[in-house]
């Protein structure tokens, strides 16, 4: 199996899929049924960590001026 080129597209899909495959059947001890059981599992956890810490928002861009040009800034 070749290595994903994780700079395309397909290539960082491909890598996420076997990353989380390999994840699921380390923690499960088996192989799962299907790829959509592994994607509820990483859905699930995802959001168990997003209640968790829920001071955690994606920041939403600001357009500013900055130096008399127009910048996209991101605040946190």
């Amino acid at each position: 199996m070749t290595k994903p080129n994780i700079n395309t597209k397909e290539g960082w899909n491909q890598f996420a899929r076997e990353t989380n495959t390999k994840s699921f059947i380390q923690e499960f001890g088996r192989e799962p049924k299907n790829y959509e059981e592994v994607r509820n599992w990483v859905n699930a956890a995802v959001a168990e960590v997003e209640a968790r810490f829920p001071a955690y928002k994606k920041p939403e861009p600001t357009l500013e001026m900055i130096g008399g040009e127009l910048f996209e800034v991101l605040r946190f």
